[in-house]
């Protein structure tokens, strides 16, 4: 069994960024159906797509802090540097929100599928573009000289 926990710790060392990123995401799912889900209730399904924003807004900044301290690990920046990677995350954020909300309403108001079956499969859709904007885009780390003789060696 020992052997059984330290090889699965060993391959959660290996690929931390990603398995945090999946329990966030999935966490960040969960908060963004959830939300839907209740206020889509309450709201009635008219107002599906204000349920919808907000219900995005509130997983945005889960996303944030969560994919800053312990899906990136971004710590000891300068304000200039956390108000910069705060910008580009919400852009890129707002760049698969509205791709959500299009294709909500492709798929509810003119394919007629169900409210919540379209918020899961646009969540997978979303979930993969922000994991590849957040690595590459926004949470990007400075090189240092230890990083640039490396990558000569």
């Amino acid at each position: 069994m020992k052997k059984l926990i330290n090889w699965g710790l060993d391959i959660y060392k290996k690929h931390k960024e990603i398995f945090n990123y999946l329990i966030f995401g999935v966490l960040a799912t969960l908060i963004n159906i959830g939300v839907f889900a209740i206020l889509n209730h309450f709201l009635g399904k008219d107002l599906y797509q204000v349920s919808n924003i907000i219900a995005i807004l509130t997983a945005v900044l889960f996303q944030y802090f969560t994919n800053r301290f312990f899906v990136f690990e971004r710590k000891e920046q300068t304000k200039k540097e956390v108000w910069t990677e705060f910008v580009k995350f919400m852009l890129a954020r707002a760049t698969t929100s509205l791709m959500d909300i299009g294709i909500m309403f492709v798929g509810v108001s003119l394919l007629l599928i169900n409210e919540l079956i379209m918020k899961v499969f646009t969540n997978i859709v979303v979930i993969i573009l922000n994991y590849i904007f957040s690595k590459f885009l926004v949470f990007t780390k400075k090189k240092d000289a230890n990083d640039l003789k490396s990558e000569n060696v």
